[in-house]
């Protein structure tokens, strides 16, 4: 069997139980396959659409003129967040999926993992951004601590600007 075909097969996997009617606030029954630490294997992740299984928002959200986003929440950052923490667990992981101005048109994904609890700051993070979905497509971020990155998370609860009730 041919690689593509174990993908293929494996996205419509994720799709059918995404599409089963599962509660997205439940973070039981949520799992997705190991998370790599690397920006490499993130971004393989992150292509296959693991994530999809996870609490998300409800829809697709206008971002202001550029297109809009969908965010996606590892079950163990929407523990982390309803517990009030100020310090999320190494292993949290969240996905923003990008949208042309159709709102339909996915263009690129952004990621952020917590890949190392020891770190400082936003050396903890490993930030993934990308604007082509094609397999080969080099991420315009890929890095623990991306300066660019940063700059923006920092506002956020331990470098994560999700709250719940998610939208």
């Amino acid at each position: 069997m041919r690689r593509s075909d174990v993908r293929a097969g494996a996205l419509a996997c994720v799709i059918a139980c995404a599409c089963a009617g599962e509660d997205a606030g439940d973070t039981e029954a949520t799992e997705s396959p190991p998370i790599p630490d690397d920006p490499e294997g993130l971004h393989a992740w992150a292509l296959e659409r693991a994530y999809l299984l996870w609490p998300a928002w409800s829809e697709v959200r206008p971002t202001g003129g550029t297109g809009g986003a969908r965010v996606y929440l590892s079950p163990d950052l929407v523990d982390s967040l309803r517990a009030g923490a100020t310090v999320h667990p190494e292993g949290a992981t969240a996905v923003r999926e990008l949208y042309g101005e159709d709102l339909a048109t996915r263009t690129g994904l952004a990621v952020i993992r917590k890949t190392d609890a020891a770190a400082e700051g936003g050396d903890a993070w490993l930030f993934l951004e990308v604007f082509d979905l094609d397999a080969d497509a080099l991420p315009t971020t890929a890095s623990n601590g991306a300066p660019g990155c940063v700059g923006c998370h920092q506002a956020g609860v331990d470098f994560v600007q999700s709250t719940l009730p998610l939208p």
